[in-house]
């Protein structure tokens, strides 16, 4: 098993909304993700094998500078699910998480 400073990898859970019974597949930021390899599904819970990250707030500075037309981005991971409802494939997109994954 893959570790980071002797310890597990940290590992993010999504707990998927009720209206997802039928799950077709799962991206990170528009790229599909691997069942059993980047994802799995435990329940209604999917866990990420990565640690994903949240933008935050957006502060006074980065803000003022952004009106000055200066951008600083952050990593803000999205996670988009697609699945079967009534019949039809629709898509799960920007599903809420932790910022802070918790480990195996």
């Amino acid at each position: 098993m893959p570790t980071r400073n002797n310890g597990p990898l940290p590992k993010t859970r999504i707990n998927l909304p009720a209206s997802i019974t039928d799950l077709e597949g799962v991206f990170l930021n528009g790229v599909p993700l691997a069942e059993g390899t980047d994802y799995s599904v435990v329940g209604r819970e999917l866990i990420i094998n990565q640690e994903l990250i949240k933008e935050g707030k957006l502060g006074f500075w980065r803000w003022f500078f952004g009106a000055w037309g200066v951008g600083f981005y952050k990593r803000n991971d999205v996670i988009d699910v697609r699945h079967r409802r009534n019949g039809r494939t629709t898509l799960a997109h920007d599903l809420a998480y932790e910022a802070n994954p918790v480990p195996d």
